[in-house]
């Protein structure tokens, strides 16, 4: 959370049902992620913590994203050609998975073509089922039985990004002043 501040969210599975939670709030987070993990017919849960590289506000924005009722997926990176002020390029991205016909996450040349089209963004699906499928699994790092889409877990980053600029936490209110285009409210 003190790495990627703007938002977060849960995806699990229970008895057959995926569930999503997102929020702003800090607290509220860790309430549900330990009431998850005390619950013994809670499944596989996903994680994220959202850096706004676009689609700056909006609970909308925040991960994880049901492409349908039985897959969802959170996403690590930036896909390039999306995304704006409004919608994130995650956002723009999960309209597009949801034109699919067919189980992407089973096969080999869809999740190839996926790969290609995010270049080195990473993005974890979980089903219904509690499969898990992971795109681009070898950008990440299995740790202790969970898989990190990067290395921002190890320590605390005295950075955070607006847009995609990279500041100071230090200098974050006087650097979100001079942003025109940068409008979020921020959690605790």
């Amino acid at each position: 959370w003190d790495n990627n501040e703007m938002g977060s969210g849960l995806l699990w599975t229970n008895n057959g049902k995926l569930h999503v939670f997102k929020t702003y709030v800090y607290d509220e987070y860790i309430d549900k992620y330990n009431q998850l993990r005390d619950d013994k017919d809670v499944g596989s849960i996903v994680l994220h913590f959202r850096i706004a590289t676009s689609g700056y506000k909006g609970e909308h924005n925040l991960h994880p994203f049901l492409v349908n009722d039985n897959l969802g997926f959170v996403h690590n990176g930036v896909i390039k050609g999306l995304g704006n002020k409004e919608f994130s390029d995650t956002y723009e991205f999960n309209d597009m998975l949801k034109k699919f016909k067919h189980d992407f996450t089973t096969c080999d040349m869809s999740k190839y073509f996926i790969s290609e089209y995010i270049g080195y963004s990473k993005l974890v699906f979980l089903n219904a089922d509690d499969k898990h499928t992971i795109i681009n699994e070898e950008l990440g790092k299995w740790v202790d039985g969970n898989w990190y889409s990067n290395d921002s877990y190890k320590q605390y980053n005295d950075y955070s990004y607006y847009g995609n600029t990279k500041v100071s936490k230090s200098k974050k209110d006087t650097v979100c002043d001079t942003l025109d285009d940068w409008d979020y409210e921020w959690g605790s």
